[in-house]
């Protein structure tokens, strides 16, 4: 009878321990509590012009580079961003412009100005993951700018916080010999020859390269790998402006 029971036993004990080690195997999100930074105009500054590569695609005036996305200083597209924010809320019909910043930040597809594309990355997801109090900093220093700073309320949608508390899994990570990778991105003569569209650092970390594509200067810095990897292999996909 005990042996009977046994042989009854082992089938399912060894699905629970094949079912158990798939399980164990699956990429685990780890949950992680916002970053201590003080919301203030100084820090929200420092992280635009820093690691929330806002600049890579947007600039201030006479400050930073990048065309992809609009100027946000005062200029051919208005005034500057803290004031022009007002404007956009009422036209969209939203409470005041603070609501209208944090709407581009969360929620960048909502409205896309005229005349760019949709191609904003979700600043809260990988690979710039901002933890919330960070993108409150960067929102307070839009709003500086031309704007007034004095008791704003900053209120980010659930989904902000959710999304930084448990990261998803990076779905594809690059296994390759960089330094091949560089010759054959700066090689004219090459079967890629990236070079010849697209600008890039090279290893003395001088922008080099040609200006018909976009500007992959800091592109590792907004997009993730599986991205990068989908645009080589379809490159027709989602065409960049800028």
């Amino acid at each position: 009878m005990v042996k009977r029971g046994v042989l009854f036993l082992l089938p399912f004990l060894l699905l629970t321990y094949v079912l158990y080690r798939w399980i164990a195997s699956l990429p685990v999100a780890t949950q992680r509590s916002d970053v201590a930074t003080a919301v203030t105009v100084r820090n929200g500054e420092r992280i635009f012009w820093g690691r929330g590569t806002c600049h890579v695609c947007h600039r201030v005036g006479t400050r930073g580079y990048a065309t992809r996305a609009p100027d946000l200083g005062e200029g051919p597209q208005g005034p500057a961003i803290g004031k022009r924010a007002d404007a956009r809320a009422e036209e969209l019909g939203l409470p005041d412009g603070v609501s209208y910043l944090v709407q581009s930040l969360a929620e960048p597809g909502a409205y896309v100005v005229s005349g760019f594309k949709n191609e904003m990355p979700e600043v809260f997801r990988a690979p710039i993951a901002l933890s919330p109090s960070e993108i409150k900093a960067v929102i307070l220093y839009l709003v500086s700018l031309g704007g007034d700073t004095l008791a704003q309320q900053i209120h980010l949608p659930r989904s902000v916080y959710a999304a930084y508390e448990k990261p998803e899994a990076n779905s594809w990570s690059p296994r390759g010999n960089a330094e091949a990778g560089r010759r054959l991105f700066f090689d004219p003569k090459g079967p890629a020859a990236c070079a010849a569209c697209h600008v890039a650092l090279d290893t003395g970390g001088r922008p080099r390269g040609g200006s018909s594509g976009p500007d992959l200067r800091a592109v590792a810095s907004i997009r993730s790998a599986a991205y990068l990897r989908a645009k080589i292999v379809h490159p027709d996909s989602n065409v960049v402006s800028g």
